[in-house]
């Protein structure tokens, strides 16, 4: 009798375990979640650590890796302010309609139109804004793990920002990393720390004003 207990316990657990894994939600639903998680209107202020990996051979390994880290403000739709403190401070803008990129060492900001641009900039604001193009233009992959949810986004038509999208999910939908595979074989990770959301409007955090004696820079053809 208590083999036969054992054996039907057994069978039972099986079928939980396979049911949790069956109730995998879909990419839409979990677009959904990190939409209600960072909602319009709310000023997003994370810790960050990047690691930039550039590929530098042809051989397997052959990558030299960037290792920095600061502060990111966010504000749907496009506005980013990354505060990076180390290996040196540097301070990159979007203001909606243009990236300031500041080299604080060098004493230059690079001017950039958003529109049309191809950064990872507007890659991290889309994510941010649970990627509203979702199922129709990825092909996706979406896991359970311990801590939440993997999501992979592979583009169905070839992009200039992205070969590749990575992304780590709590069970909060706060996202806690995003990995960029771009056409070069080089990968950039952000992993966010300590979030908070803020119902303050963030009112000159996203505006650039040249500080006296530093060189702009202006890439492309921007508009006046």
């Amino acid at each position: 009798m208590i083999r036969l207990l054992l054996f039907l316990m057994g069978i039972f657990m099986t079928l939980c375990f396979q049911g949790v894994e069956a109730q995998t939600p879909p990419l839409e639903d979990l677009m959904k979640g990190i939409r209600e998680t960072y909602p319009k209107g709310k000023l997003l202020r994370a810790e960050y650590l990047r690691v930039t990996a550039t590929k530098i051979g042809s051989l397997v390994g052959s990558e030299q890796e960037e290792k920095a880290s600061g502060l990111l403000f966010f504000k749907a739709p496009h506005q980013l302010r990354l505060e990076q403190d180390l290996p040196e401070r540097e301070l990159l803008i979007s203001d909606g309609e243009r990236i300031y990129w500041y080299l604080v060492s060098k004493a230059e900001v690079h001017v950039y139109d958003l529109e049309g641009n191809t950064s990872l900039v507007k890659t991290i604001s889309d994510v941010f804004q649970g990627m509203e193009e979702g199922g129709r233009i990825f092909n996706s992959e979406v896991a359970q793990t311990e801590e939440g949810f993997k999501i992979r986004l592979i583009p169905k038509e070839p992009r200039e920002e992205f070969v590749e999208l990575d992304l780590s999910l709590g069970r909060d939908y706060r996202i806690t990393s995003i990995g960029v595979k771009n056409l070069a074989g080089g990968s950039t990770l952000f992993r966010f720390l300590k979030q908070e959301l803020l119902s303050d409007t963030g009112e000159g955090l996203f505006r650039f004003r040249v500080p006296e004696g530093v060189k702009v820079i202006y890439e492309g053809a921007p508009s006046r």
